[in-house]
């Protein structure tokens, strides 16, 4: 992924000469909110990670001190009270608790170490790319700003109370930062369209997430391996789930009403001989309840529950199906695309299921 994206960056940016920067790039990502607990935690570390084994420098800045405190290459910045307060107050309007303490944070650190930094690279249009948008123009910082847009900046989902774009100052302010950008790094062709209405002046690079070196080497494995690996794998799933000679479909992923895992159980009804089984952690959304619960509710109305099974929030899956299930276009997701070739496993997508 990151020899990707470094060749598919353009030397020029919007007048941006990044030539001088060839040999060693002075990165600066902004996550104002960070956790251990939290996948943005570990998503940002890996990133950084192997941007460093480039030869880059990637320093990752936060206002949440419990994910970055005393960790090399990390900046965690304090919040005022006043700003905290400020954010309180225009919380209806934001839907963002963070929103301003984080900008003027982020300005303040701007202002006095902006010039060790050549780039910025910001991931969530809103609010946290906002944020980081919000606090340069504060800042005075004039250079490059780099954006990955995320499903919650292009989607609305009504009935599940999902997508900033419900709300005009989100919405305004999402436009904002994306035609802020110098760049937009579009991790599915299904949203370009979108990214092309609302800011048609930066440059879009199509960059799918999720695909690593190691990830690609894991993957090619000679067959006799893969088999090995397949029956080794099948044969913990039938002891852990009773799926002996049954034909297994696999869909991993958190589970949310934009996944379209409501048209992949009723696609079982023409799958009469298969076996579904969803990994992935559940939430609940305002509006419709637990996720979870509206699959299997959904499972019994077209009367495939029987062949239905949600196994929860679990590490890894892999290697246990005859076929995996994977949501959005065929360009995205593609570690476990990998990992599926990697236990031998045959991929399947679900171009239809990225709603908006």
């Amino acid at each position: 992924m990151l020899d990707r994206e470094l060749s598919s960056l353009p030397r020029k940016i919007e007048g941006y000469d990044l030539d001088g920067c060839e040999l060693t790039l002075r990165i600066a990502m902004f996550l104002p909110r960070l956790s251990k607990r939290s996948l943005g935690w570990q998503v940002g570390n890996d990133l950084a990670r192997q941007f460093r084994e480039l030869g880059h420098e990637f320093e990752l800045i936060s206002c949440a001190g419990d994910a970055l405190q005393d960790r090399p290459g990390s900046t965690v910045l304090s919040t005022s009270r006043l700003w905290e307060w400020v954010d309180r107050v225009l919380v209806p309007l934001s839907r963002c608790p963070w929103l301003i303490s984080s900008a003027m944070a982020f300005a303040s650190y701007l202002r006095e170490h902006g010039d060790a930094h050549d780039l910025l690279y910001l991931e969530v249009a809103y609010p946290h790319a906002s944020a980081g948008a919000l606090g340069a123009a504060l800042a005075g910082w004039k250079g490059p700003l780099v954006i990955k847009p995320s499903g919650e900046d292009t989607l609305v989902i009504e009935d599940a109370s999902y997508g900033f774009r419900r709300f005009w100052l989100p919405r305004v302010l999402a436009r904002w930062t994306l035609r802020r950008a110098a760049a937009l790094r579009v991790i599915s062709p299904l949203i370009e369209p979108y990214l092309v209405e609302q800011a048609p002046a930066p440059m879009r690079q199509i960059i799918p997430s999720n695909v690593s070196r190691g990830t690609v080497a894991a993957a090619r494995v000679g067959d006799d391996e893969s088999r090995r690996r397949r029956r080794k794998a099948r044969a913990t799933l039938d002891d852990a789930h009773g799926t002996h000679g049954k034909t297994v479909v696999l869909s991993v992923g958190r589970l949310h009403p934009f996944k379209g895992l409501d048209l992949l159980i009723a696609a079982m009804r023409s799958l009469p001989h298969h076996h579904l089984m969803i990994a992935g952690p559940s939430f609940s959304i305002r509006g419709l309840g637990d996720v979870a619960d509206s699959l299997r509710r959904e499972a019994e109305h077209q009367g495939v529950a029987e062949r239905v099974q949600l196994l929860g929030a679990i590490d890894a899956v892999r290697g246990h199906r005859d076929h995996r299930n994977l949501p959005l276009a065929p360009d995205t997701h593609g570690r476990q695309g990998c990992s599926a070739e990697q236990s031998g496993s045959h991929c399947g997508r679900r171009p239809g299921a990225h709603r908006g």
